[in-house]
């Protein structure tokens, strides 16, 4: 029988079809690479979509089952830099601090230039308390990024850790105008100009912030300090109170103080003592010293003498190695005419520590009693420890002028 010329073709697609392949023998290779690129490529897909399972667990809170999640991304794609990045920071998040350091660096091998990377690695190092290590990572990725305020004020903060004060301004001011337009970064320069001292340009950057981002209460509180520093306590006092009607501020013992110190310094005396009277009251108040130190000099100050005397009762007993307590006492007991326990209540606050107005307190205590030559003496004491007391300063003149006249 004469062999077909077609058996050759038809064995070929038997054998194809056998082994599964597209064509004949002459093929395989290139079917092979097409293959193992689709599964690669499949993996990819699947890695990526691990990711953002394991990123949205991250965000939600979930750690544990992040960490699982980007493990599985990364076996099926370990040349990814993000996933690394994101296993550290998951990492991190769970106190496995070198851990998450090893992933970082994973990441950065991958990709030495991947700036979240270097930014979460700075953080770690912050955490592990290696500050220049820290400003080195936080720096490059602000290199590499110029346009990203986030790596520029995280550098900056680092510099203010060091105390490196002056680099940190001229490393945020050498940005150009692009961050300096940035409310993050007026709020760094802010919070430098306060440390420096200079108050008025605090004001002034925590201002041109509070206007690039109006809802950002952290930039209120900031300007709010400054404006006390400045003695600008009227539009402080505003301030405070907007800050005090968000629910997220509503209760903070802290800004109610300093409000009430700011009712004090506008004569509204009666305010600031329902406020201090509020702090003092409630749980965290009973061991608050602060607290009742300003509520006794308030009600002295309206002549609400049972507050007074309940005030240096509890500072008593709050902190009998303050003087505090005992100098409310001499109040009270000097207002109520008991002059010689007023004496020997504010020479206890003396003893306990030596302040320019217990000095005068106790001069004003001596000249009630007669006693004008100990009064001068407590005088210049008050003097020595403060020279720019202006009421020291009276009271000396006022000394001076009455031997001047008993002459």
């Amino acid at each position: 029988m004469t062999k077909s010329r077609f058996a050759p073709l038809s064995r070929c697609i038997a054998l194809a079809l056998v082994l599964g392949l597209g064509g004949c023998g002459g093929h395989g290779k290139y079917t092979e690479e097409h293959s193992n690129a689709a599964k690669e490529k499949l993996a990819a897909m699947k890695s990526a979509l691990e990711y953002q399972t394991a990123n949205g667990d991250f965000l939600a809170g979930d750690l544990p089952k992040a960490l699982k999640v980007v493990d599985r991304s990364i076996a099926l794609n370990d040349k990814v830099a993000k996933s690394h990045t994101l296993r550290g920071r998951i990492l991190a998040e769970m106190g496995n601090l070198d851990e998450a350091m090893t992933s970082l660096e994973t990441a950065l091998t991958i990709d030495p230039e991947f700036t979240d990377a270097l930014f979460y690695q700075g953080v770690v190092n912050e955490r592990l308390e290696r500050r220049e290590q820290a400003l080195a990572s936080f720096t490059k990725a602000s290199t590499l990024d110029p346009a990203s305020a986030q790596y520029a004020v995280a550098s900056a903060e680092v510099m203010i850790d060091l105390k490196r004060y002056d680099e940190a301004r001229t490393f945020l001011e050498s940005r150009g105008p692009q961050l300096l337009n940035n409310a993050a970064v007026k709020q760094t320069l802010g919070h430098i100009a306060m440390i420096q001292d200079r108050q008025q340009d605090a004001a002034t950057l925590f201002n041109e912030a509070r206007l690039l981002s109006p809802n950002d209460h952290g930039i209120l509180e900031d300007l709010v300090r400054a404006q006390v520093a400045l003695g600008q306590f009227a539009q402080a006092e505003v301030n405070l109170q907007k800050l005090l009607s968000d629910k997220d501020y509503t209760g903070r013992r802290d800004l109610m103080h300093t409000r009430a110190k700011c009712l004090v310094q506008l004569e509204r005396l009666v305010d600031a003592r329902e406020i201090l009277i509020k702090l003092a009251n409630d749980p965290a108040g009973s061991a608050d010293a602060d607290v009742w130190n300003d509520l006794g000099h308030v009600s002295f100050m309206i002549n609400d003498m049972n507050r007074v005397r309940l005030a240096a009762s509890k500072l008593q007993a709050i902190a009998p190695r303050q003087p505090e307590g005992f100098v409310l006492k001499a109040l009270w007991e000097r207002r109520r005419g008991d002059t010689r326990a007023a004496k020997d209540s504010v020479t206890r606050a003396i003893a306990l520590k030596p302040t320019a107005d217990s000095w005068l307190l106790l001069a004003m205590i001596q000249r009630d009693l007669g006693e004008t030559q100990g009064a001068n003496a407590s005088i210049a004491q008050a003097l020595a420890l403060d020279p720019n007391n202006i009421t020291a300063r009276q009271m000396s003149a006022t000394a001076t002028a009455t031997v001047d006249a008993e002459r």
